[in-house]
C-alpha cells in the first residue's frame, strides 16, 4: 500500500514537535524533522506576500499560462505536486509505515492548498494559547537573548491564522483540531482521539517511548526535544516571564484585538480571558527599555516590507 500523508498544521511554536514525536512513537508513522518541500511549489506561485530575487509577478503569470496549456489545467499541476511529494515521502519512510507525517509549521501559509492537493491525507490542526505561542516565537527568534523579534513571523501570524481557521471550520472529515493545552493536560485522551482518526491502535507506551524519538538535521525544534522528556503542563505559564515589557504587552494587545472574539473562539480560547491574563502581568522598566531599540527597527522594517509588497 502506498504511503499516506499526515500533516500537522499549526503556527510556529505551538508544540508541534512534541505532537510529532508522540505520533512517531507508533510504528505505522514515519517522519523527518521538517521537510518544507511543498512550500516553494504551492506558496511560491502567489503574487502577494512573497519576497524573491526575481519578479514574482512574472513567475505567477508564467506558471498560470503554463497550466493553461496542460490537458487538465491546474489539476495536472496539483497531480504533479502530489506525485513529487509522495515519491519523496516513500523514499524516507520506514518499512511498514502507513503514514508519513510532514510537520512544517510554515505550511500554515498553504493549509487550504494541502487539502486540495492531497485528497487521501489526514490533517491535524494544532492551536496554542497565543500568549504562549508569541512568547515562544520571541524567545526562539531572539536567538537566546529574548529580544523582540516578531517581524519574521508576521505573515504566519496573520495569513497563516486565517488559513488554519478556514481549514478548521470547513467541515472536512479529514481534519481534526486540537489544542496544545489539552494535549499536555490529558495526553492519553487526546492521543486516543487522534489515533482513532487515523484508524490506528493506541498504545499507552507511546507516552514514555516518545522520549527516544529524534530527527536528524538542524531544521526543526531541537529546543523542544531537549525540553520535553515527559508530557507536562510546566510550559503553560512560561509566557509571563517574556511579557513583562510594555512594548511586548502593547504589541500583544493589538494582536489579540486583531484575532478578535470570533477567531479565538474557533481556536478554543477567550479574548476576554486572555486580555485579563495579560493585564495581570506586571510591567518592568528594564524589560521595556531593552525592547525599545529593537522594536523601532522591527516596526520600521515591517512597514517598509509591506509597502514594497503592496506595490509589487
Amino acid at each position: 500500500m502506498s504511503i499516506r500523508p499526515l500533516f500537522i498544521l499549526s503556527l510556529p511554536r505551538t508544540g508541534s514537535t512534541l505532537l510529532q514525536r508522540l505520533l512517531c512513537s507508533h510504528p505505522a508513522i514515519s517522519s523527518v524533522a521538517e521537510p518544507w518541500i511543498l512550500l516553494p511549489l504551492l506558496h511560491g506561485t502567489r503574487s502577494r506576500r512573497v519576497a524573491t530575487a526575481y519578479d514574482q509577478h512574472v513567475l505567477t503569470q508564467a506558471v498560470s499560462e503554463f497550466c493553461q496549456e496542460l490537458p487538465n489545467g491546474a489539476d495536472d499541476f496539483d497531480d504533479a505536486v502530489r506525485g513529487f511529494a509522495l515519491g519523496l515521502y516513500e523514499k524516507v519512510a520506514e518499512d511498514g509505515s502507513v503514514f508519513f507525517l510532514d510537520k512544517t509549521p510554515a505550511y500554515c501559509l498553504i493549509a487550504r492548498d494541502l487539502l486540495r492537493v492531497f485528497p487521501d491525507a489526514r490533517f491535524l490542526v494544532l492551536w496554542r494559547n497565543p500568549l504562549s505561542q508569541i512568547a515562544s516565537v520571541v524567545k526562539l527568534y531572539g536567538r537566546g537573548r529574548n529580544r523582540w523579534a516578531i517581524r519574521v513571523q508576521d505573515a504566519q501570524q496573520h495569513e497563516g491564522v486565517d488559513q488554519l481557521i478556514a481549514v478548521a471550520t470547513g467541515g472536512d472529515p479529514r481534519v481534526q483540531t486540537l489544542r496544545y493545552e489539552d494535549l499536555v493536560h490529558s495526553p492519553e485522551t487526546v492521543l486516543r482521539g487522534i489515533f482513532e482518526h487515523l484508524d490506528l491502535d493506541f498504545d499507552e507506551t507511546i507516552l514514555s517511548s516518545f522520549v527516544g524519538v529524534e530527527f536528524k538535521g538542524r531544521i526543526g525544534d531541537p529546543t523542544g526535544v531537549k525540553e520535553y522528556s515527559a508530557v507536562s503542563v510546566g510550559s503553560l505559564d512560561k509566557w509571563k516571564g517574556s511579557m513583562s515589557s510594555l512594548v511586548r504587552q502593547r504589541w500583544m494587545k493589538r494582536y489579540l484585538r486583531w484575532l478578535g472574539t470570533e477567531r479565538l473562539e474557533i481556536m478554543g480560547y477567550s479574548l476576554e480571558e486572555m486580555q485579563k491574563e495579560l493585564a495581570r502581568v506586571p510591567v518592568q522598566l528594564w524589560s521595556t527599555m531593552r525592547d525599545i531599540g529593537p522594536m523601532i527597527k522591527e516596526e520600521s522594517a515591517l512597514r517598509l516590507k509591506r509597502v514594497v509588497l503592496a506595490h509589487r
